[in-house]
């Protein structure tokens, strides 16, 4: 500004005088159709924000303004042009508008104008727009795909869609993932028809969709698919599928995470630990305690510490008698100190002085 205010030509040439008009100003109530319409073919994209918003829902319902509009949106392919027509012709012309959407949408056949066109379909809630999701699921090219893939929210709940899903679930990574979400959420029967088979996907993000939803349903009936991931050359899916074993609570196949708290990762030793704490309480004690006898002490010291994550105070005895049958060993006796403080036991407490007595700085 102070760079223009000391060459008054250059000023003058870039701005205009106040006293012209904008082209805006000319759109006032009363203005002709055939008026409106020039200044739509005309404006500059400046002053087409300014002009589109002060269209009325008569203006919009009127054929000549809808095919100056189809222009703007088509050979414009301007994205804050086309949600300004796009909204004003869903709020203020309604039905027609919707209409008038759809006409277009089935009419274009350029990328970006048919995905902006079903962005915009899908802010209305009529019905309509479930067909056009359903239409553009099944369209051959895989943006148009995943762009409806976000708006499966907008089908018709009253239909099933049994092949439409199994497509999908065939479908590219990100699909599937937005499918299992989907139907997940909504319990579908589909869903669980087909979810042994997207086991064998080779996407590590459908696997960990996958197993996410196994969590959440605590369904045992997938745990031979689950196991067959802990030979998973992806050391993630491994963990993913501890800690769903976890979730699921088969006591039955503790066993076979045991050797994963050795494991080098720390994620999976993590994985393991937690897992076998989620794993049924009661059950998982009398498991827990028989493994205690058989393994070495460095696992030793960890079940303990699963033992106090369990929260059952009916543990504490047997704590007790173990790390006392191994007084000898003082990693086994901290841990059992550090699981007794949390238990907060009674009985512990002769242990306890027995303890400081044996390992008086330890």
């Amino acid at each position: 500004i102070a760079y223009y205010a000391e060459v008054n030509s250059l000023l003058r040439e870039h701005l205009p005088p106040c006293a012209e008009r904008s082209s805006a100003d000319v759109l006032l109530p009363g203005a002709s159709l055939e008026d409106l319409a020039h200044l739509l073919r005309t404006s500059r994209k400046s002053e087409l924000y300014l002009i589109l918003p002060r269209l009325s829902s008569e203006m919009l319902a009127a054929e000549e303004i809808q095919t100056i509009l189809k222009t703007l949106y088509f050979e414009r392919q301007e994205p804050g042009i086309r949600r300004v027509i796009g909204g004003l012709l869903l709020s203020r012309a309604q039905e027609i508008g919707l209409n008038t959407l759809l006409a277009w949408f089935q009419q274009a056949s350029e990328l970006g104008t048919k995905i902006a066109l079903l962005d915009t379909l899908a802010l209305s809630s009529h019905r309509k727009v479930s067909g056009v999701v359903v239409e553009a699921l099944q369209h051959p090219n895989e943006e148009i795909r995943k762009c409806a893939s976000s708006y499966l929210h907008k089908l018709d709940h009253s239909e099933s869609f049994p092949e439409l899903w199994s497509a999908l679930l065939r479908d590219t990574p990100e699909i599937i993932v937005r499918t299992i979400r989907y139907l997940s959420a909504r319990r579908a029967d589909i869903l669980f028809r087909c979810l042994r088979n997207v086991f064998r996907h080779p996407d590590s993000q459908v696997i960990h969709e996958v197993l996410n939803v196994l969590e959440q349903l605590e369904n045992p009936d997938y745990i031979t698919e689950v196991l067959q991931l802990l030979r998973s050359h992806d050391q993630r899916i491994i963990a993913h599928a501890i800690l769903t074993i976890g979730a699921i609570g088969d006591i039955d196949c503790g066993c076979q995470l045991l050797p994963f708290l050795e494991h080098e990762n720390p994620d999976l030793r993590y994985a393991a630990a937690a897992s076998l704490t989620r794993l049924e309480k009661q059950r998982s004690i009398i498991f827990l305690m028989e493994r205690l006898r058989k393994e070495s002490l460095d696992v030793q010291e960890r079940l303990i510490g699963l033992l106090g994550d369990v929260g059952l105070q009916d543990t504490a005895p047997f704590i007790v008698q173990f790390a006392e049958q191994h007084i000898e060993h003082p990693h086994i006796v901290g841990a059992a100190l550090h699981t007794l403080a949390a238990l907060k036991h009674r009985r512990s407490l002769p242990f306890v002085r027995k303890a400081a007595s044996k390992f008086p700085t330890e």
